[in-house]
């Protein structure tokens, strides 16, 4: 407490208008004293069961959204890289059969089958590798293609 009244009588000599400083000084003395004690025993070492199975719960249902969306968009890619493999296919034959050279077989390389350009053929068919499912279908005479 011989802190509390050096400190009261410090304000008082600081300014005389200090006069209810006493009780403001004795509570703040009273709280800075006052500290509660931490018991260092309890450790948290790790995440709760609970806590491990929110997380699992989440990661699965984010799983759950994205598989499907995952799905479509390998039939897409699949089915699109056939409809380019054709599509180069017929302008690259397209122009050998202009300049006069031979024009080459398909290549077959994101397509698993797929027609070979003859000086008479109407359009070209290509179907795609699994897991794509529609059929690219390129008119020569046009030069532009399709998925059916």
């Amino acid at each position: 407490m011989a802190g509390i009244g050096n400190r009261l009588s410090e304000a008082r000599a600081a300014c005389p208008c200090a006069r209810n400083v006493g009780p403001i000084l004795a509570d703040v003395d009273a709280f800075q004293w006052h500290r509660p004690r931490i018991d260092v025993h309890l450790r948290n070492d790790g995440f709760s069961l609970v806590e491990m199975m929110v997380v699992v719960a989440i990661i699965a249902l984010l799983a759950a959204i994205a598989l499907p969306v995952l799905s479509r968009q390998q039939v897409r890619a699949a089915e699109t890289a056939c409809l380019s493999e054709t599509r180069t296919y017929v302008t690259m034959t397209l122009a050998a059969m202009a300049s006069g050279a031979t024009p080459q077989a398909h290549p077959r390389r994101a397509c698993t089958s797929g027609d070979d350009i003859t000086a008479d053929s109407i359009s070209v068919a290509a179907s795609p590798r699994p897991p794509g499912t529609r059929q690219s279908v390129c008119l020569v005479a046009t030069s532009t293609c399709a998925l059916e």
